[in-house]
Protein backbone atom coordinates (compact mmCIF):
# COMPACT_ATOMS: atom_id res chain seq x y z
CA UNK A 1 0.00 0.00 0.00
CA UNK A 2 1.79 3.36 -0.73
CA UNK A 3 1.79 5.58 2.27
CA UNK A 4 -0.06 8.96 2.02
CA UNK A 5 1.96 11.77 1.24
CA UNK A 6 2.75 14.32 3.68
CA UNK A 7 0.49 17.93 3.11
CA UNK A 8 2.60 20.21 1.72
CA UNK A 9 3.71 23.37 2.98
CA UNK A 10 0.86 25.72 2.36
CA UNK A 11 -2.17 23.03 2.87
CA UNK A 12 -0.34 22.97 6.68
CA UNK A 13 -0.43 26.65 6.90
CA UNK A 14 -3.89 26.65 5.50
CA UNK A 15 -5.19 24.80 8.16
CA UNK A 16 -3.17 25.93 11.33
CA UNK A 17 -4.41 29.61 10.07
CA UNK A 18 -8.05 28.08 10.55
CA UNK A 19 -7.08 26.07 13.71
CA UNK A 20 -5.91 29.48 15.07
CA UNK A 21 -9.08 31.19 14.07
CA UNK A 22 -11.48 28.36 15.91
CA UNK A 23 -8.92 28.68 19.05
CA UNK A 24 -10.03 32.49 18.85
CA UNK A 25 -13.52 31.82 19.30
CA UNK A 26 -14.82 32.39 14.80
CA UNK A 27 -17.37 30.18 14.30
CA UNK A 28 -17.03 27.26 12.68
CA UNK A 29 -18.78 28.23 9.60
CA UNK A 30 -16.58 30.85 8.61
CA UNK A 31 -13.01 29.04 10.14
CA UNK A 32 -14.31 26.44 7.33
CA UNK A 33 -14.38 28.66 4.44
CA UNK A 34 -10.58 30.03 5.79
CA UNK A 35 -9.42 26.41 6.05
CA UNK A 36 -10.94 26.37 2.19
CA UNK A 37 -9.86 29.20 0.74
CA UNK A 38 -5.92 29.16 0.08
CA UNK A 39 -5.08 32.96 0.63
CA UNK A 40 -1.38 32.28 -0.54
CA UNK A 41 -3.20 32.53 -4.02
CA UNK A 42 -4.40 35.98 -3.57
CA UNK A 43 -1.12 38.09 -2.68
CA UNK A 44 1.23 39.17 -4.80
CA UNK A 45 4.89 38.03 -5.18
CA UNK A 46 5.99 40.94 -3.04
CA UNK A 47 4.15 41.95 0.68
CA UNK A 48 5.20 44.86 3.13
CA UNK A 49 4.43 44.00 7.14
CA UNK A 50 3.40 46.99 9.18
CA UNK A 51 6.95 47.65 9.92
CA UNK A 52 7.41 48.39 6.29
CA UNK A 53 9.85 45.06 5.39
CA UNK A 54 9.62 43.42 2.03
CA UNK A 55 9.12 40.04 1.51
CA UNK A 56 9.80 38.67 -1.48
CA UNK A 57 8.65 35.47 -3.07
CA UNK A 58 11.32 34.87 -5.27
CA UNK A 59 14.20 35.31 -2.98
CA UNK A 60 12.61 33.35 0.45
CA UNK A 61 9.44 31.40 -1.25
CA UNK A 62 9.05 29.87 2.61
CA UNK A 63 9.80 33.17 4.55
CA UNK A 64 6.69 34.70 2.48
CA UNK A 65 4.46 31.57 2.65
CA UNK A 66 4.98 32.08 6.18
CA UNK A 67 3.98 35.53 6.38
CA UNK A 68 1.42 35.09 4.20
CA UNK A 69 -0.80 32.55 6.68
CA UNK A 70 0.59 35.23 9.77
CA UNK A 71 -2.33 36.75 11.49
CA UNK A 72 -1.30 40.15 9.72
CA UNK A 73 -2.42 42.45 7.57
CA UNK A 74 0.03 42.93 4.43
CA UNK A 75 0.38 45.77 1.92
CA UNK A 76 0.36 44.76 -1.38
CA UNK A 77 0.28 48.42 -3.14
CA UNK A 78 2.28 51.67 -2.81
CA UNK A 79 1.50 54.82 -3.82
CA UNK A 80 -1.35 53.64 -5.68
CA UNK A 81 0.56 51.00 -8.12
CA UNK A 82 2.94 54.53 -8.79
CA UNK A 83 5.89 53.25 -5.89
CA UNK A 84 7.60 49.58 -6.54
CA UNK A 85 10.38 50.41 -4.51
CA UNK A 86 9.01 49.80 -0.59
CA UNK A 87 9.21 53.62 -0.31
CA UNK A 88 5.76 54.48 -0.73
CA UNK A 89 2.70 55.11 1.30
CA UNK A 90 0.51 51.93 1.86
CA UNK A 91 -2.79 51.92 -0.52
CA UNK A 92 -3.55 48.27 -0.81
CA UNK A 93 -3.24 45.47 1.47
CA UNK A 94 -4.67 42.17 2.56
CA UNK A 95 -6.65 42.51 5.98
CA UNK A 96 -5.60 40.20 8.88
CA UNK A 97 -7.13 36.86 8.58
CA UNK A 98 -8.74 37.30 12.62
CA UNK A 99 -10.20 41.01 11.24
CA UNK A 100 -11.90 39.65 8.06
CA UNK A 101 -13.25 36.40 10.19
CA UNK A 102 -14.32 39.58 12.77
CA UNK A 103 -16.63 41.39 9.97
CA UNK A 104 -17.65 38.29 8.69
CA UNK A 105 -18.98 37.33 12.09
CA UNK A 106 -20.57 40.81 13.27
CA UNK A 107 -22.51 40.20 9.53
CA UNK A 108 -24.11 37.92 10.41
CA UNK A 109 -24.72 35.86 7.22
CA UNK A 110 -27.17 33.77 6.40
CA UNK A 111 -27.66 31.57 3.03
CA UNK A 112 -29.29 33.48 0.25
CA UNK A 113 -28.11 36.54 1.67
CA UNK A 114 -26.56 38.98 -0.74
CA UNK A 115 -23.49 40.70 -0.31
CA UNK A 116 -21.89 43.92 -1.33
CA UNK A 117 -18.28 44.52 -0.66
CA UNK A 118 -16.69 47.81 -1.27
CA UNK A 119 -12.98 47.55 -1.90
CA UNK A 120 -11.78 44.44 -3.70
CA UNK A 121 -8.09 44.12 -2.91
CA UNK A 122 -6.80 40.95 -3.41
CA UNK A 123 -10.22 39.05 -3.85
CA UNK A 124 -9.31 37.17 -0.92
CA UNK A 125 -12.41 38.34 1.51
CA UNK A 126 -14.74 37.60 -2.12
CA UNK A 127 -13.52 33.83 -2.31
CA UNK A 128 -14.22 33.80 1.29
CA UNK A 129 -17.44 35.64 0.59
CA UNK A 130 -18.06 33.40 -2.53
CA UNK A 131 -17.70 29.69 -0.33
CA UNK A 132 -20.19 31.12 2.32
CA UNK A 133 -23.09 32.16 0.04
CA UNK A 134 -21.88 31.12 -3.74
CA UNK A 135 -20.62 33.43 -5.95
CA UNK A 136 -23.87 34.25 -7.61
CA UNK A 137 -24.82 36.39 -4.42
CA UNK A 138 -21.20 38.16 -3.82
CA UNK A 139 -20.95 41.34 -5.71
CA UNK A 140 -17.34 43.43 -5.04
CA UNK A 141 -16.34 46.97 -5.92
CA UNK A 142 -13.18 48.01 -6.23
CA UNK A 143 -11.86 51.36 -7.53
CA UNK A 144 -8.56 50.52 -8.95
CA UNK A 145 -8.66 49.06 -12.41
CA UNK A 146 -5.54 47.45 -11.97
CA UNK A 147 -6.11 46.01 -8.82
CA UNK A 148 -9.88 44.74 -9.99
CA UNK A 149 -7.89 42.75 -12.87
CA UNK A 150 -5.73 41.07 -10.83
CA UNK A 151 -8.47 40.09 -8.05
CA UNK A 152 -10.63 38.89 -10.52
CA UNK A 153 -7.60 36.54 -12.20
CA UNK A 154 -7.13 35.36 -8.28
CA UNK A 155 -10.78 34.67 -8.01
CA UNK A 156 -11.70 32.90 -11.38
CA UNK A 157 -8.07 30.79 -11.07
CA UNK A 158 -9.56 29.57 -7.69
CA UNK A 159 -12.80 28.70 -9.43
CA UNK A 160 -14.80 31.57 -7.92
CA UNK A 161 -16.83 33.94 -9.87
CA UNK A 162 -18.75 36.54 -8.11
CA UNK A 163 -19.35 39.83 -9.81
CA UNK A 164 -16.32 41.92 -9.75
CA UNK A 165 -16.71 45.97 -10.91
CA UNK A 166 -14.38 48.67 -10.98
CA UNK A 167 -15.58 51.84 -9.86
CA UNK A 168 -15.67 54.13 -6.68
CA UNK A 169 -17.43 52.14 -3.92
CA UNK A 170 -18.71 55.75 -2.19
CA UNK A 171 -20.74 56.23 -5.40
CA UNK A 172 -21.81 52.21 -6.00
CA UNK A 173 -23.96 51.36 -8.91
CA UNK A 174 -24.22 48.05 -9.03
CA UNK A 175 -26.46 45.29 -11.12
CA UNK A 176 -28.18 43.96 -8.16
CA UNK A 177 -30.97 46.76 -6.83
CA UNK A 178 -30.51 45.94 -2.96
CA UNK A 179 -28.34 43.97 -0.87
CA UNK A 180 -28.67 42.07 2.36
CA UNK A 181 -25.20 43.36 3.69
CA UNK A 182 -22.56 45.83 2.58
CA UNK A 183 -18.89 45.07 4.37
CA UNK A 184 -16.35 47.93 3.24
CA UNK A 185 -12.84 46.77 3.53
CA UNK A 186 -11.63 50.32 3.85
CA UNK A 187 -12.27 53.34 6.63
CA UNK A 188 -14.64 56.50 6.49
CA UNK A 189 -15.76 58.98 8.60
CA UNK A 190 -18.83 60.28 6.60
CA UNK A 191 -21.07 56.88 5.29
CA UNK A 192 -21.71 57.61 1.93
CA UNK A 193 -25.39 58.22 1.62
CA UNK A 194 -25.80 55.66 -1.33
CA UNK A 195 -24.81 52.81 0.83
CA UNK A 196 -27.92 52.55 2.73
CA UNK A 197 -29.87 53.31 -0.47
CA UNK A 198 -28.17 50.09 -1.70
CA UNK A 199 -29.89 47.73 1.47
CA UNK A 200 -32.96 46.10 0.73
CA UNK A 201 -35.20 46.78 3.17
CA UNK A 202 -33.30 46.45 6.84
CA UNK A 203 -29.70 45.34 6.56
CA UNK A 204 -26.47 45.30 7.44
CA UNK A 205 -23.44 47.78 6.99
CA UNK A 206 -20.05 46.38 8.38
CA UNK A 207 -17.20 49.34 7.83
CA UNK A 208 -14.25 50.65 9.58
CA UNK A 209 -15.45 53.97 10.61
CA UNK A 210 -13.53 56.88 11.97
CA UNK A 211 -14.55 60.59 13.42
CA UNK A 212 -12.18 62.55 10.77
CA UNK A 213 -10.71 61.34 7.23
CA UNK A 214 -7.69 60.47 7.12
CA UNK A 215 -7.42 59.31 10.91
CA UNK A 216 -4.91 56.85 12.32
CA UNK A 217 -7.49 55.00 14.40
CA UNK A 218 -10.55 53.76 14.00
CA UNK A 219 -13.91 51.08 15.08
CA UNK A 220 -15.04 48.62 13.53
CA UNK A 221 -19.46 50.00 12.83
CA UNK A 222 -21.63 47.05 12.61
CA UNK A 223 -24.81 49.45 11.87
CA UNK A 224 -28.43 48.60 11.08
CA UNK A 225 -30.29 50.06 8.05
CA UNK A 226 -33.50 51.26 9.06
CA UNK A 227 -35.66 53.69 7.26
CA UNK A 228 -34.19 57.38 7.79
CA UNK A 229 -31.80 56.35 9.70
CA UNK A 230 -28.62 54.38 9.90
CA UNK A 231 -27.32 53.16 13.38
CA UNK A 232 -25.11 50.71 15.59
CA UNK A 233 -22.69 50.15 17.80
CA UNK A 234 -19.00 49.60 17.35
CA UNK A 235 -17.44 45.90 18.04
CA UNK A 236 -13.48 46.87 18.91
CA UNK A 237 -10.74 49.12 17.22
CA UNK A 238 -10.10 48.68 13.28
CA UNK A 239 -7.68 50.39 11.11
CA UNK A 240 -8.12 50.15 7.41
CA UNK A 241 -6.58 52.01 4.34
CA UNK A 242 -9.12 54.97 3.84
CA UNK A 243 -12.03 55.46 0.96
CA UNK A 244 -9.30 56.98 -1.42
CA UNK A 245 -12.65 60.00 -1.11
CA UNK A 246 -11.65 60.67 2.31
CA UNK A 247 -7.70 59.93 2.76
CA UNK A 248 -7.22 63.40 3.79
CA UNK A 249 -8.72 65.96 6.56
CA UNK A 250 -10.96 68.48 5.18
CA UNK A 251 -8.88 71.12 6.75
CA UNK A 252 -4.80 71.11 6.48
CA UNK A 253 -2.35 70.66 9.22
CA UNK A 254 -2.09 73.66 10.83
CA UNK A 255 0.62 76.24 9.98
CA UNK A 256 4.07 75.00 11.99
CA UNK A 257 5.44 78.39 12.89
CA UNK A 258 1.76 79.63 14.06
CA UNK A 259 2.13 81.57 17.03
CA UNK A 260 0.20 80.76 20.25
CA UNK A 261 -2.84 82.93 21.71
CA UNK A 262 -2.28 80.93 25.18
CA UNK A 263 0.36 78.94 26.32
CA UNK A 264 0.00 76.73 29.93
CA UNK A 265 2.17 73.91 31.13
CA UNK A 266 1.17 70.48 32.68
CA UNK A 267 2.77 68.52 35.73
CA UNK A 268 2.76 65.59 32.68
CA UNK A 269 3.73 64.72 29.36
CA UNK A 270 0.91 66.08 27.53
CA UNK A 271 1.10 64.23 24.36
CA UNK A 272 0.70 60.65 26.35
CA UNK A 273 -2.66 60.42 25.67
CA UNK A 274 -2.37 60.38 22.07
CA UNK A 275 0.62 58.15 21.63
CA UNK A 276 -0.70 55.30 23.16
CA UNK A 277 -3.47 53.83 20.48
CA UNK A 278 -6.39 52.65 22.66
CA UNK A 279 -6.30 55.75 24.48
CA UNK A 280 -5.96 57.76 21.36
CA UNK A 281 -9.02 55.71 19.60
CA UNK A 282 -11.31 56.83 22.95
CA UNK A 283 -10.68 59.83 22.56
CA UNK A 284 -11.52 60.25 18.94
CA UNK A 285 -14.75 58.89 19.97
CA UNK A 286 -15.14 60.93 23.23
CA UNK A 287 -14.58 64.33 21.21
CA UNK A 288 -15.61 65.10 17.84
CA UNK A 289 -13.99 67.10 14.45
CA UNK A 290 -10.19 67.44 15.17
CA UNK A 291 -7.22 65.56 13.68
CA UNK A 292 -3.72 65.26 14.70
CA UNK A 293 -0.28 64.72 13.95
CA UNK A 294 3.13 65.20 14.79
CA UNK A 295 6.26 67.21 14.11
CA UNK A 296 9.96 67.60 14.84
CA UNK A 297 10.52 71.63 15.42
CA UNK A 298 14.19 72.40 14.35
CA UNK A 299 16.38 72.09 17.40
CA UNK A 300 14.23 69.96 19.67
CA UNK A 301 15.10 66.62 20.39
CA UNK A 302 11.84 65.04 20.71
CA UNK A 303 8.37 65.41 18.16
CA UNK A 304 5.55 67.37 19.56
CA UNK A 305 1.63 66.60 18.80
CA UNK A 306 0.00 68.72 16.82
CA UNK A 307 -4.07 68.94 16.91
CA UNK A 308 -6.43 70.72 14.49
CA UNK A 309 -10.19 71.69 14.30
CA UNK A 310 -11.71 70.31 11.42
CA UNK A 311 -14.45 72.74 12.32
CA UNK A 312 -12.70 75.61 12.79
CA UNK A 313 -8.66 77.05 12.80
CA UNK A 314 -8.31 76.05 16.41
CA UNK A 315 -5.37 74.35 16.93
CA UNK A 316 -2.90 72.80 19.73
CA UNK A 317 0.52 71.73 20.42
CA UNK A 318 1.42 69.76 23.04
CA UNK A 319 5.20 69.50 23.92
CA UNK A 320 7.12 66.96 25.59
CA UNK A 321 8.21 69.57 28.37
CA UNK A 322 4.74 69.98 29.30
CA UNK A 323 4.21 73.28 27.39
CA UNK A 324 0.74 73.73 25.64
CA UNK A 325 0.81 76.03 22.87
CA UNK A 326 -3.59 76.83 21.69
CA UNK A 327 -4.86 79.54 19.46
CA UNK A 328 -8.55 79.84 18.00
CA UNK A 329 -11.67 79.45 19.48
CA UNK A 330 -11.79 75.78 20.78
CA UNK A 331 -9.32 74.90 23.36
CA UNK A 332 -8.79 71.63 22.62
CA UNK A 333 -6.44 70.75 25.36
CA UNK A 334 -9.18 71.49 27.46
CA UNK A 335 -11.86 69.42 25.62
CA UNK A 336 -9.71 66.14 25.73
CA UNK A 337 -9.34 66.42 29.41
CA UNK A 338 -12.30 66.69 30.04
CA UNK A 339 -13.55 64.06 28.20
CA UNK A 340 -10.69 61.79 29.46
CA UNK A 341 -11.73 62.75 32.89
CA UNK A 342 -15.67 62.14 32.40
CA UNK A 343 -14.64 58.61 30.78
CA UNK A 344 -12.70 57.60 33.44
CA UNK A 345 -15.37 58.60 36.30
CA UNK A 346 -17.84 56.22 33.90
CA UNK A 347 -15.43 53.23 34.76
CA UNK A 348 -13.51 53.81 31.76
CA UNK A 349 -16.10 51.81 29.33
CA UNK A 350 -14.53 49.94 26.22
CA UNK A 351 -15.18 51.03 22.82
CA UNK A 352 -17.88 48.33 22.31
CA UNK A 353 -20.03 50.58 24.67
CA UNK A 354 -19.90 53.08 22.29
CA UNK A 355 -22.13 53.55 19.40
CA UNK A 356 -23.09 56.00 16.24
CA UNK A 357 -25.95 57.05 14.70
CA UNK A 358 -26.45 58.41 10.89
CA UNK A 359 -29.82 60.41 10.67
CA UNK A 360 -30.48 61.09 6.59
CA UNK A 361 -33.10 63.12 7.53
CA UNK A 362 -31.38 65.56 9.59
CA UNK A 363 -27.91 65.11 7.78
CA UNK A 364 -26.19 64.32 11.14
CA UNK A 365 -23.58 61.42 12.29
CA UNK A 366 -24.15 61.29 16.19
CA UNK A 367 -21.92 59.45 18.78
CA UNK A 368 -23.06 58.26 21.47
CA UNK A 369 -22.53 55.94 24.89
CA UNK A 370 -24.56 52.91 25.88
CA UNK A 371 -27.19 54.04 23.36
CA UNK A 372 -28.85 56.59 21.82
CA UNK A 373 -30.11 58.82 24.34
CA UNK A 374 -26.50 59.60 25.73
CA UNK A 375 -25.38 61.75 22.97
CA UNK A 376 -21.88 62.66 23.00
CA UNK A 377 -21.43 64.75 20.08
CA UNK A 378 -22.85 65.45 16.51
CA UNK A 379 -21.70 66.86 13.68
CA UNK A 380 -23.05 67.33 9.97
CA UNK A 381 -22.78 64.06 7.97
CA UNK A 382 -21.28 65.15 4.48
CA UNK A 383 -22.66 64.02 1.31
CA UNK A 384 -20.15 63.76 -1.79
CA UNK A 385 -20.08 66.86 -3.65
CA UNK A 386 -20.96 66.34 -7.21
CA UNK A 387 -18.86 68.41 -10.01
CA UNK A 388 -20.40 69.24 -13.09
CA UNK A 389 -18.89 71.33 -16.25
CA UNK A 390 -20.28 74.20 -17.54
CA UNK A 391 -19.52 76.55 -20.58
CA UNK A 392 -18.74 80.22 -19.85
CA UNK A 393 -22.33 81.37 -20.57
CA UNK A 394 -24.49 79.22 -18.10
CA UNK A 395 -22.07 79.76 -15.49
CA UNK A 396 -21.62 83.44 -15.21
CA UNK A 397 -25.21 82.82 -14.42
CA UNK A 398 -25.10 80.57 -12.08
CA UNK A 399 -22.49 82.64 -10.25
CA UNK A 400 -24.57 85.68 -10.29
CA UNK A 401 -27.87 83.94 -8.97
CA UNK A 402 -29.43 84.29 -11.86
CA UNK A 403 -29.46 80.82 -13.36
CA UNK A 404 -31.11 78.10 -10.67
CA UNK A 405 -32.36 75.45 -12.47
CA UNK A 406 -29.70 72.84 -14.17
CA UNK A 407 -31.12 70.56 -17.19
CA UNK A 408 -28.93 67.02 -17.65
CA UNK A 409 -29.77 64.10 -19.73
CA UNK A 410 -30.78 61.61 -16.50
CA UNK A 411 -27.82 59.25 -17.07
CA UNK A 412 -26.21 56.51 -14.15
CA UNK A 413 -24.03 59.85 -12.57
CA UNK A 414 -27.41 61.98 -12.20
CA UNK A 415 -29.53 59.15 -11.23
CA UNK A 416 -27.26 59.00 -8.11
CA UNK A 417 -28.10 62.89 -6.99
CA UNK A 418 -30.24 63.44 -4.02
CA UNK A 419 -31.76 66.64 -2.26
CA UNK A 420 -29.24 68.33 -0.32
CA UNK A 421 -26.08 67.29 -2.62
CA UNK A 422 -23.36 69.75 -2.28
CA UNK A 423 -22.43 70.71 -6.31
CA UNK A 424 -20.16 72.42 -7.70
CA UNK A 425 -19.74 73.91 -11.35
CA UNK A 426 -16.54 74.10 -12.97
CA UNK A 427 -15.60 76.37 -15.79
CA UNK A 428 -11.77 77.03 -17.10
CA UNK A 429 -10.00 76.84 -13.72
CA UNK A 430 -13.35 78.62 -11.39
CA UNK A 431 -15.89 77.13 -9.62
CA UNK A 432 -19.20 78.15 -7.71
CA UNK A 433 -20.20 75.97 -4.80
CA UNK A 434 -24.23 74.77 -5.03
CA UNK A 435 -26.34 73.10 -2.79
CA UNK A 436 -29.49 70.74 -4.52
CA UNK A 437 -33.03 71.82 -3.43
CA UNK A 438 -35.00 69.50 -5.64
CA UNK A 439 -34.56 67.13 -8.34
CA UNK A 440 -37.53 66.56 -11.07
CA UNK A 441 -37.49 64.20 -13.66
CA UNK A 442 -39.34 64.56 -17.22
CA UNK A 443 -39.32 62.03 -20.32
CA UNK A 444 -38.29 64.92 -22.67
CA UNK A 445 -36.75 68.23 -23.06
CA UNK A 446 -40.52 69.54 -24.06
CA UNK A 447 -42.12 68.66 -20.92
CA UNK A 448 -39.47 69.59 -19.45
CA UNK A 449 -39.98 73.09 -20.39
CA UNK A 450 -43.65 72.94 -20.01
CA UNK A 451 -43.30 72.83 -15.93
CA UNK A 452 -40.17 74.37 -15.41
CA UNK A 453 -39.60 78.27 -15.84
CA UNK A 454 -37.31 79.14 -18.55
CA UNK A 455 -35.92 82.59 -16.82
CA UNK A 456 -34.17 80.21 -14.05
CA UNK A 457 -32.72 77.91 -16.81
CA UNK A 458 -31.09 80.81 -18.94
CA UNK A 459 -32.67 84.19 -17.99
CA UNK A 460 -31.05 85.51 -21.67
CA UNK A 461 -33.05 83.24 -24.44
CA UNK A 462 -36.92 81.75 -25.17
CA UNK A 463 -38.14 78.75 -24.89
CA UNK A 464 -37.65 77.90 -28.61
CA UNK A 465 -34.15 79.10 -28.02
CA UNK A 466 -33.51 76.60 -25.18
CA UNK A 467 -35.01 74.09 -26.34
CA UNK A 468 -33.07 74.47 -29.34
CA UNK A 469 -29.79 74.86 -27.79
CA UNK A 470 -30.82 71.60 -25.44
CA UNK A 471 -31.01 69.53 -28.25
CA UNK A 472 -27.66 71.10 -30.04
CA UNK A 473 -26.15 69.33 -26.74
CA UNK A 474 -27.88 66.27 -26.21
CA UNK A 475 -28.76 63.42 -29.23
CA UNK A 476 -32.27 62.31 -29.18
CA UNK A 477 -30.99 58.45 -28.35
CA UNK A 478 -29.27 60.35 -24.71
CA UNK A 479 -32.84 62.68 -24.34
CA UNK A 480 -34.37 59.34 -25.04
CA UNK A 481 -33.48 58.29 -21.17
CA UNK A 482 -35.39 60.81 -19.42
CA UNK A 483 -34.04 64.47 -18.58
CA UNK A 484 -33.47 66.03 -15.02
CA UNK A 485 -34.56 69.76 -13.59
CA UNK A 486 -32.08 70.81 -10.98
CA UNK A 487 -33.06 73.37 -8.97
CA UNK A 488 -30.22 74.77 -6.74
CA UNK A 489 -29.13 77.69 -4.41
CA UNK A 490 -26.06 79.61 -4.96
CA UNK A 491 -23.37 78.70 -1.90
CA UNK A 492 -20.46 80.71 -2.30
CA UNK A 493 -19.16 82.87 -5.39
CA UNK A 494 -17.01 81.37 -7.84
CA UNK A 495 -13.66 81.01 -7.19
CA UNK A 496 -10.48 79.53 -8.60
CA UNK A 497 -9.46 76.38 -7.90
CA UNK A 498 -6.92 76.18 -5.12
CA UNK A 499 -8.12 79.54 -3.54
CA UNK A 500 -8.87 79.98 -0.21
Amino acid sequence: MKPASEPTLDARLTAALADDLRARGVPERIASAFARVPRHRFLPDTVWTLDGDAIDRAADPDAWLRAVYSDQPLTTQLDDGRATDGRGSPTSSSSAPSVMARMLTAACLEPGHRVLEVGTGTGYNAAILSDLLGPANVTTIEIDEEVAATARANLHACGYRPTVLVGDGELASTPVAAYDRLLATCSVADLPWTWPDLIGGEGRIITPWAPTPGAPAGALAVLEVERSEVRGRFEGGASFMWARGQRRPNRPAPDAHARPEHVTRTDTDPREPFLDGETSLILSLLVGEWHYGMRVERGATEPHVWIGSTSDGSWARLHADGRVEQAGVRRLHEEFTAALSRWRDRGEPPVDRFGLTFDRARATRTLWSDGPADTLWSARWNRPTAHMRLRRRYFDLVVSGRKTVEVRVADDARERLRVGDALRFRCDGAEVATRITGLTRYATFAELLEHEPVAAIDPTTTREGLLRALREIYPPDREARGVLAIAMDTEMPGRRTGEE
